[in-house]
């Protein structure tokens, strides 16, 4: 969960990225790419992952809130055991009105969709990023997720193995 985002401006400078067909490496990819533009848009930007061990950095503006979360996302790996709805409930529930809550996730399960439009009828704005799962191997369809999400009036962004990061978050 993050509140804002950025390096894909060096991406379409320098090239295309290839990434690793993983969810893991395209979500982190996907966090690492919102900071840097939000926080040139002055906006604090926080976030909160969670692997075996729960990361928070909380949300500040400037260069050093970049790094922070840079080297953060570069410890982080796709190995937790707690569901990703609980993680939204717990911190996305309490944030202050004039937040943004951004869910980069691939669960496919609709549970998490439903805790966003929770937090989204507190007066906060909700993105969600779904990771296609089923795109990058064996998984479930993320297609009850997807209707949750469109039901509840969530902005999302679907993305698929192979999709070009910095294309997709111009979308934002």
């Amino acid at each position: 969960m993050l509140e804002q985002w950025g390096p894909a401006l060096i991406w379409s400078r320098t090239g295309t990225v290839k990434l690793e067909p993983t969810t893991e490496e395209y979500g982190i990819a996907v966090a690492a790419s919102l900071p840097k533009h939000l926080l040139a848009k002055r906006r604090a930007v926080g976030l909160v992952a969670q692997s075996r061990r729960r990361y928070v950095i909380r949300p500040e503006r400037g260069e050093r809130q970049l790094v922070k979360i840079l080297e953060t996302l570069a410890m982080i790996k796709a190995d937790g055991i707690t569901p990703f709805e609980y993680v939204l409930a717990a911190d996305g529930l309490t944030l202050e009105r004039n937040s943004t809550v951004v869910a980069i996730t691939p669960s496919w399960s609709a549970s998490w969709a439903r805790v966003l439009h929770r937090i989204k009828a507190r007066g906060l704005e909700v993105l969600a990023v779904l990771l296609a799962a089923e795109t990058f191997g064996s998984a479930p369809s993320y297609t009850d997720a997807l209707a949750e999400l469109r039901a509840g009036g969530i902005p999302v962004i679907l993305l698929r193995n192979g999709d070009e990061i910095s294309a997709t978050l111009r979308l934002l």
